[in-house]
Formats: C-alpha cells, structure tokens, sequence
C-alpha cells in the first residue's frame, strides 16, 4: 500500500508530500518515520492519505502510536492552502512537540547468538562494522520522546494474591522488609504498589525470585495553576440579557455567533456553558489572546468545577505542557483554559468553543502566519463545533461577517471619565507628561490606600507627529492614515498607500514650530512618578517585565494581595486585570489613536475602552490628549461601541479601506541591491493582475520590502507566488494581514 506523507520538519525546498510504501495500513494523521535523502536518514512525517502505486518509493521505518485527528489533518491543509504557507509548519501546530519522539540508531545484537557468538560479540563491541559484517548484529532505531515527563516506580505482582499469600508464609520472620513489603501488595491487590521508602534489598530479593518487577510510569507535573486547592461551589445566576443569550446561542442552528459585550464581562456566562458541556460529555475550551489573562481565570473556574480544569499556553514549560495535553486528550480537563494554542486541541463536533478578546491583535500568530479568528471560524463552518466569539469592540471584519449571529450583552460604564487637554498644561509652562491633574489624583489615590492603574505606551520610535501649539497631525492626505516620522531622512511616510514627503518646519495649521514626535516608553514615566512618590509601591508591566514563566501569575500574586499601589504598563493591563481599581489614567491616549495603520481609530477605541472596564464602579479615569476633540475620544464619552462602529464602517467605505476591500501583504527578505532586484521582480511577476499593486515600500526595514496588493479575491495571485517559490526567492504572504506597519 502507498501513502502521502508530509515530513514535519520539511522546508521550503521539500515541503511537499512524498508517496512511501507501507506493508501496514496507515491511518490518516499518523505519525510515521521515512527513509529521507541519499542517506535514507529516518525523519517523522505524517500521514495525509492513501497514495497511487509508485515504482520508486521507498518504504516506511515504522509507524508510531502517535496521532492527531483527520479533522486536524483537514484544518491544516485549510490553513495551507489559505494562506499560502507550509503545509509542515501548520501541522506542527497540531502535532506540537511535546508529544513527538525522535529516533536514535543503536547496534542491537542478534536474538539467538550461540555461547561462542556471544563470546565474540563481547570482543567486538568496539568494531561495530565488524559486528555487523559477521551477522552478530544490525543496526535499529529506537524511538525517544522530546520532552520526558518524571517517572513514577510502581511495584507489579506478577502472580496471583493466593500466590503471594502462599510465599508470605514461607518466609523466616527475619526477613522483616520482605515481608511488609508483600503484605502490602496483597493490601493493594490487584493494582500496582507506588514505591515509596520500600527497601531496595527487598525489591530486588522479590524481583529476583520472579514474583514481582518493577514498572515506570511517566508522572504528571502539578503546575503552579494546580497548587490552588479545588473547591467546587454553586454556578452564578444568570441575569435575564445573559440567561436569553445563553439560550438562544445553544439553539440557534448556525454554530456561530458574536458576542458584543459593551463594559461587561461574561465569565459567568462562560462557567454556564462549562456546565452544559460537561452535562453532555462535551467539552469547553475558552481562549484568550495572552497568558497575562489566564490566572485569574483559572482560579474562578477552579472554584467551580475543581480539577476539571486545565491550562495550556506557550509560557508554561515544555514538560508542564505535555502534562497537560496528555490529561486533556484523556479526557480529564473536559474545560480548557488557553491562549490561541488552545485552537490546536483536538476537538469534536459539538464542543464549545469560546474565543474572548476576539478584536486583540493576540489572536494572531507571524509564525507561522494564520489569524486565530479565521481557523475557529473554520471548525464553526465544517466541524459543527459551536463557536462563540466574544468582544467589548469587536474588529470591523468581525462585525461585519455575515455567518456570525450577533448577541449584544450591554451595561452602563460606571467610571468617571474626564479628557484631560495636554495643549493647556503645555500652555502652564508643564513640559511634562503627567499632567498636573493626573498628579493631584495619585496623590489622593496613594492618601486613601486605593490601586491605579495608568496605561502607557512603550514604542521607543515617533508613529505619530503633532503640533503642541493646537494639536494637529500630521496625516496621509491621500488616505487619511497617521504618518511614520523616519528621523534618519527627516520625512513622512505612509505604510498603508506609499505616500511620503518631506517633514515641513512648521505647522501648516498654525505656523508653529512646537512638534511633538511622540513615542517614550514607560521607562520615563516610571522614573518620573518614583521621583513625585519615592514612598509609592509602583510596579512596571510590559512584555520585558512579565517575560519569565511566573510573571503573569506572581502579578496577579501582588494584587490579590494588595502589595502594589500604582501599576503603570502596556496594552498588557488593558486586560485580565479584574480588581478593586479606583483610579485609572490613560498618559497618552493620542497614540493609539495615530498608529500608522489603517485601524488606528479602531484599535484606540478598543485598547482603551478595555482599559476603561478594568475600574471598579465610581472609579474615576483621566484620559490625557492634545487632541480631545478627536471623534473617537468623543465616542469613549458617549459610551456608545455600537454607534462608533457604525460611523468608522462609514469612513472606511468611502476611503476604500478593509473590510470593504481585501489586502494581501507581500514580505520580501533579503540584503542590498538583491533584495531591491528580488521584490521588483516579484511585483512584475504578478502586474498582470487586476488589482492595485502598490509599489515596493518598506524602505526603513533594512532587511525586507514589502508590498501590499489590493482587491477582491486572491486565489489566481496566491497561484501565482507559489509558482515563484524555489527560484532564489526568500518571501511570505499573508492573507488578511495584521502588518501594514
């Protein structure tokens, strides 16, 4: 029988599948090892199908245990062939690494060597070739796993407890160690003994005389998230908007619905749908776009369903990861709780699956390239999973999807927001970022024993650029897109269209020459606030802070028990962060408001609309800007996500901007003048198209040119650019692009 095989750790230049002969039948999605290359060196594959009759293929090793489901094999090659990218590297995600083995090639002697072959085998162990050459032994491979779990030593019986009984009285009294030892195998009898402080002496003495032997069993890792001690305790009512959620999304036929929860949050919602899964021996698998958001969550579903519970994301180790798989895939975490890896999980039709912060950037993985959204929608469409997407201010290309069935979950924002206009403190003579009102709230904040919160941007570069004296930026005038200052060549560039210029002395509004080229980090801010508060407990959070595998949980550590004052931080304290917080402070909203990409509105609406919902009830919020008039502070002031979704589809169909257009990104890499010929090449090879091919940008990024197609289906260019790959090419695609930047 012949087979397609895909070698999983296959490259550009032999990412393909291959026909292997196999004497067994194989099973769509097993793993397998094959002779490779001149050398035949053995290399996994998996396998993809049954295959026509090949004259030269080569026969498969041997095949493993090791499987992943035929609808993973299918979302796969749905991946590959979307987004144009390696069939390999997709299946990786679903095979990760973890749970594969490698081979090693040992000398294994022959079975049924003589007393003289062995005496000679002796002899020559040193001359493996010599061995071999006179048929005392062969070479084999042995297969290893990649990531070994502890072992546990457990004790087996190997006759029965009459027998064991039988022996137990033979034996002379002084042999104390024996004796407890096989009273209690006989207490545990039929199952195996777990070796504690059992004698050794004992063991081997039993072990010699054929009564017992010893086994090792792979011992499952407690994770920092499972030291918290299960409790189960009753399910939280549902309110009537949640209870009528609830029940429409389980009988609504279409599989799929979006969820806009505008200031609220659901997790009581989710607890209720865990229950129903279990009921049916179905299973829940939430995920979330970052690990910083899972130990919270952790310990609330814990609470309620006990060990029930898993954990998998990239931050935990390689050991505690397969732990958890192998418990998953078992059956005994019924309810996950994930980062996007979590979309990997072998699923079932019927499973609930939940994608929370569904507009968060997160979702989205740049190696290989896929968008999370896009591969649950998948499951949704073609495996009946039901699949719930969830988000305070979902992405434009969300809300607009027409398969989605949309749930709106609304509550009033209870915090106190007030935009604070930074054009008048600079006007005061205060040249710094922390506003004077800012300032005075701290220090009342710090007085009463409350937490705060302030969210700052941590880009060391200038994304935007405006004016101090009356607050205008500087804008693409052919899109609309803030304007990338490159302080090297002193001029504006636009990633979205192309456009640049020169970067004007002056304000074109006011004739000042007062620019801002905003982008400090945090580090500033934290330096200013240590030397306002010096007796403050300030903590710092962005992705250098919170790297190590327990910061996340170490953090949230701090807060439940109160040990912080004010913490200042990225995007990162945007969410997850669900705490009694009285105070919070936006230090720069005008920059997620002018990232030089198309969303920029969007996204600024988002990140600090989250930001917004980490406040408590009667929280206050400052919300400093050089630009208050801007209509998206407008809309974070009237509360109104629904409304300010409506108006930016408004704008971005008379700009002609997605999702009322569709991008595809081309990265071109390289070095010099090649990676200048390479990507003019590739944007000739595809100008027969019918679409608007920007010309070659990227100029800043000294190692990669872009370029950016746009139109409406892509299917004949994707053709395309397969074809010029092995030609001395090195360059990627992608699909519905998150990086226009």
């Amino acid at each position: 029988m012949n087979f397609e095989i895909v070698l999983l750790d296959a490259i550009e230049d032999y990412d393909r599948p291959y026909i292997y002969e196999s004497q067994e039948d194989l099973i769509k999605g097993q793993l397998v090892f094959v002779p490779f290359g001149h050398g035949d060196k053995p290399r996994e594959g998996l396998v993809l199908g049954p295959a026509e009759a090949f004259s030269g293929a080569k026969k498969v090793i041997s095949a493993s245990q090791i499987f992943i489901n035929q609808d993973q094999v299918d979302a796969a090659i749905y991946l590959s062939d979307y987004y144009g990218l390696s069939l390999a590297a997709y299946l990786r995600l679903f095979l990760p690494r973890t749970l594969r083995v490698e081979p090693r090639k040992e000398l294994v002697a022959r079975k049924d060597l003589s007393v003289q072959d062995y005496d000679d085998y002796i002899s020559l162990l040193d001359k493996p070739e010599e061995l071999i050459n006179k048929g005392l032994a062969f070479y084999d491979y042995s297969y290893h796993s990649r990531v070994k779990l502890p072992t546990r030593e457990l004790i087996k019986p190997l006759f029965s407890r009459e027998v064991l009984e039988d022996y137990l009285l033979d034996l002379p009294q002084n042999y104390a160690r024996q004796i407890e030892l096989l009273e209690r195998l006989i207490y545990v009898y039929p199952s195996m003994l777990e070796r504690s402080d059992e004698s050794l002496a004992a063991i081997k003495s039993l072990e010699d005389g054929g009564l017992i032997e010893r086994v090792y069993l792979p011992r499952r890792l407690a994770s920092n998230y499972r030291q918290a001690r299960p409790e189960e305790k009753a399910l939280p009512e549902l309110d009537e908007q949640k209870k009528s959620i609830y029940n429409d999304f389980l009988s609504d036929q279409s599989f799929m619905g979006l969820l806009i929860r505008e200031n609220t949050q659901a997790l009581d919602l989710y607890i209720h749908l865990a229950k129903k899964a279990l009921e049916e021996e179905r299973r829940l698998i939430l995920v979330y776009p970052d690990a910083s958001m899972v130990p919270g969550l952790v310990e609330t579903f814990k609470k309620h369903f006990g060990d029930r519970v898993g954990v998998y994301h990239g931050r935990m180790s390689a050991r505690e990861m397969k732990s958890e798989l192998l418990y998953y895939m078992e059956g005994r975490f019924p309810i996950m709780i994930t980062s996007r890896l979590g979309l990997f999980l072998p699923l079932k039709k019927g499973d609930y699956l939940v994608v929370e912060e569904a507009q968060d950037q997160g979702h989205q993985s740049q190696n290989p390239y896929y968008d999370g959204l896009e591969l649950a929608a998948y499951y949704g469409r073609h495996m009946n999973i039901r699949v719930l997407f969830a988000s305070s201010v979902p992405g434009l290309d969300l809300y607009m999807r027409e398969d989605l069935v949309h749930f709106r979950l609304k509550e009033k924002l209870e915090v106190k927001t007030e935009l604070v206009d930074m054009r008048r403190e600079l006007a005061q003579a205060n040249k710094s970022p922390l506003s004077e009102r800012l300032v005075e709230e701290l220090r009342l904040l710090l007085k009463s024993g409350g937490l705060a919160l302030l969210l700052m941007n941590k880009r060391h570069y200038a994304s935007y650029v405006f004016c101090r004296s009356c607050g205008y930026v500087f804008s693409c005038p052919q899109c609309g897109s803030s304007l990338y200052y490159n302080q090297k060549s002193s001029s504006f560039f636009c990633p979205s269209c192309n456009y640049s210029s020169k970067a004007p002395s002056q304000c074109p509004q006011c004739s000042s020459r007062a620019f801002r080229y905003y982008g400090g980090g945090i580090e500033m801010i934290y330096d200013e606030l240590k030397k306002i508060f010096p007796q403050a407990r300030i903590i710092s959070v962005d992705a250098k802070t919170m790297s190590s595998k327990d910061g996340y949980i170490n953090l949230h550590s701090q807060l439940r028990n109160k040990e912080v004052d004010i913490v200042l931080g990225t995007s990162l304290i945007a969410r997850g962060l669900d705490y009694d917080i009285d105070f919070l402070a936006v230090v720069n909203a005008d920059f997620y408001l002018h990232i030089p990409i198309y969303k920029a509105a969007e996204r600024g609406y988002q990140m600090i609309r989250r930001f917004l919902e980490r406040g408590r009830p009667g929280a206050k919020c400052l919300i400093q800007t050089y630009e208050p008039k801007n209509y998206v502070l407008e809309s974070v002031l009237e509360d109104d996500s629904i409304g300010f979704l409506e108006k930016e589809m408004r704008l971005r169909e008379a700009r002609a901007l997605p999702p009322f257009i569709d991008y595809l990104l081309i990265r071109v890499f390289g070095e010099g003048a090649k990676l200048d010929e390479d990507a003019s090449r590739i944007a000739k090879a595809i100008s027969h198209h019918d679409l608007e091919i920007s010309d070659v940008f990227g100029q800043w990024l000294f190692s990669e040119r872009r370029i950016l197609v746009k139109g409406y289906g892509f299917e004949e260019i994707k053709k395309d650019l397969i074809g010029l790959r092995g030609q001395g090419l090195r360059f990627v695609f992608e699909v519905d692009s998150q990086n226009y930047i």
